[in-house]
């Protein structure tokens, strides 16, 4: 049953406001179904704070007559596997509450209105799918020349470590702890934070986990824990530059939890937007300085890390080879860095046919940085996280570039793995 969802919103504060609306109840409820009913969420925009709604009513689908196919509120659908379709136009007008309405996302159709024996047949294809959803062992990647992949997924809250397992994945390439403190409008304590890992580690049975400290800022804010207004917040104070400047006991708390979590495993540690190799270099100082603190308290933590860093801007692509020299390992987030380097905002209509990853300057720009990997020995260390490895036909080119990891949504999994089996590196 369709419920719709449409405001006149502003990119920046609006979405504050209503994401503050949902923790505190004091403007707009979540929508919830009667006894049986699955709804079917319909917007014009592709918002968080929709997405977030969508989620809390635990919906059937989504649809949108947004074209921000690569926004924050599309990764957070496909992550919690929500069937969504956007560039969907004249639904709004169409469509009236209370509507029956098939979400195809695999075949990129809606029904409306569909009759019983229509809606009869879609029942059973997804009965058919669940029943195939079950833990799968890690399924080695090749092309059709044998060339070996990685293959891991990205992940926003620990319930959806479950698909890594279901999808045959290596692990989990990213996790983006943020969204738990987006949805509830707070930085949990360091004891919630290790049960939050923790679960996900159990889950994974010893596959890897690769965390993301928070990213909170340009579209990502929570108004509770925002310093001060920004101008133009996804040029301002996000990522790793919170915690660096200002906000160094949250950074703190995160890594104690992550470290006490995974006592008995393996963990990798990722730091955002980073820009420069101070970043680099000051955020390996607090895990340092982290580590001997639990050391000193006798705590039980890992012993086995590595150290990585996202690379998200164009400075960062640029001097990759010298941020490998500080880490373990880098990942690219092709989401911001196709943004910035396009100058584009990823999340307005306006100037989305710019961003654009097949662009052949952003192309340019991710062979230069896979080059700078090969030239100093480091390309295994080097993995595609953003939503250009989730797309089938960016593989290929990515496979030819040099590119032999991904991280990507694990709903395209299927997809993606066909898409590698099917490139031959020899032609």
């Amino acid at each position: 049953m369709i419920r719709s969802f449409a405001r006149a919103e502003d990119v920046r504060d609006i979405v504050t406001t209503i994401l503050d609306a949902l923790v505190k109840g004091e403007h707009s409820e979540t929508p919830t179904a009667d006894a049986g009913e699955r709804l079917v969420f319909v917007t014009p925009h592709l918002h968080p704070s929709a997405v977030m709604q969508a989620q809390r009513a635990h919906a059937a689908g989504f649809v949108t007559e947004s074209k921000a196919v690569s926004s924050h509120g599309a990764i957070l659908l496909k992550g919690f596997g929500i069937p969504a379709l956007g560039r969907v136009k004249g639904l709004m007008e169409a469509a009236r509450e209370g509507d029956d309405m098939i979400v195809d996302a695999r075949a990129g159709k809606i029904i409306l209105r569909p009759g019983a024996g229509i809606i009869e047949r879609y029942v059973k294809r997804r009965e058919n799918l669940r029943a195939k959803a079950e833990s799968i062992a890690p399924v080695e990647f090749r092309t059709a020349d044998g060339t070996a992949v990685r293959l891991m997924g990205n992940i926003g809250n620990p319930a959806q470590a479950t698909l890594i397992l279901q999808k045959a994945l290596e692990g989990v390439g990213l996790f983006r702890t943020e969204f738990f403190a987006l949805q509830d409008g707070a930085i949990p304590g360091e004891e919630e934070q290790i049960e939050i890992y923790r679960q996900v580690i159990q889950t994974l049975n010893g596959r890897r986990l690769t965390v993301r400290t928070f990213d909170i800022g340009a579209d990502k804010q929570v108004k509770s824990l925002r310093a001060k207004a920004e101008q133009n917040p996804s040029l301002g104070v996000r990522g790793i530059r919170r915690h660096l400047q200002g906000n160094g006991t949250e950074l703190t708390t995160q890594l104690r939890a992550i470290l006490r979590a995974a006592h008995d495993s393996e963990i990798a540690i990722m730091i955002p937007m980073v820009t420069t190799l101070r970043d680099v270099r000051q955020a390996g100082r607090c895990l340092n300085k982290a580590i001997a603190a639990l050391e000193k308290e006798g705590l039980p933590h890992s012993e086995s890390v590595t150290f990585g860093a996202m690379i998200e801007t164009p400075a960062a692509a640029l001097i990759v080879a010298d941020i490998l020299g500080e880490v373990d390992f880098v990942s690219l987030g092709t989401n911001d860095l196709l943004q910035y380097f396009m100058a584009a905002d990823r999340d307005n209509e306006d100037v989305i046919d710019y961003n654009d990853a097949s662009a052949p300057a952003f192309r340019k720009l991710l062979q230069l940085i896979i080059s700078e990997a090969i030239r100093v020995g480091r390309q295994d260390d080097v993995t595609i996280c953003g939503e250009v490895a989730s797309r089938r036909h960016q593989i290929p080119v990515l496979l030819r570039m040099g590119y032999r990891s991904f991280s990507i949504s694990p709903v395209m999994a299927d997809d993606i793995r066909e898409a590698i089996a099917q490139t031959d590196l020899r032609s």
